[in-house]
């Protein structure tokens, strides 16, 4: 972590190595910086980084839900990128637009939703047999303001 004027205030070497095993253990600045910039690195550039070299993806049988088929992506992420983890299952809407993002992590399922430019992002955890537990919300992203240029 740096200042505005670039001095080095914190930094780790191996960033992804030092969480903690613990899932209820708390977590420092640098964790936090490292998994908010490269979570919306994949919420931002997803899907159009899957083109890039070491991506690989295969589409799988679509599924349907609330009278609507979605078309699902497997993509894995190549070694050189930070992500959740590297098999992850993007499912897309009739209209091309993601509607839902699987992730697998730590022995855990979590769901991820996203509307057009990731106005709002919402994690839960999915069961074994797809359902998702809407009592509880991991992580909130809400996106107030867009500008492209």
């Amino acid at each position: 972590m740096e200042t505005v004027s670039g001095e080095v205030r914190a930094e780790r070497s191996d960033p992804r190595a030092s969480f903690p095993n613990d899932l209820h253990a708390a977590w420092d600045d640098l964790h936090v910086a490292y998994f908010a910039g490269y979570a919306m690195w994949t919420y931002l550039t997803s899907p159009f980084t899957f083109g890039s070299d070491g991506f690989k993806a295969v589409e799988l049988s679509p599924v349907t839900v609330e009278a609507e088929t979605w078309r699902r992506l497997r993509v894995t992420f190549p070694d050189h990128i930070a992500t959740h983890c590297r098999e992850q299952v993007f499912y897309f809407g009739p209209d091309g637009l993601l509607r839902r993002h699987d992730i697998h992590t730590r022995g855990h399922q979590r769901r991820r939703r996203r509307a057009l430019c990731l106005r709002l992002r919402r994690v839960r955890r999915l069961g074994e047999d797809g359902t998702v537990s809407w009592d509880t919300e991991l992580v909130t992203i809400d996106v107030e303001s867009v500008l492209f240029i």
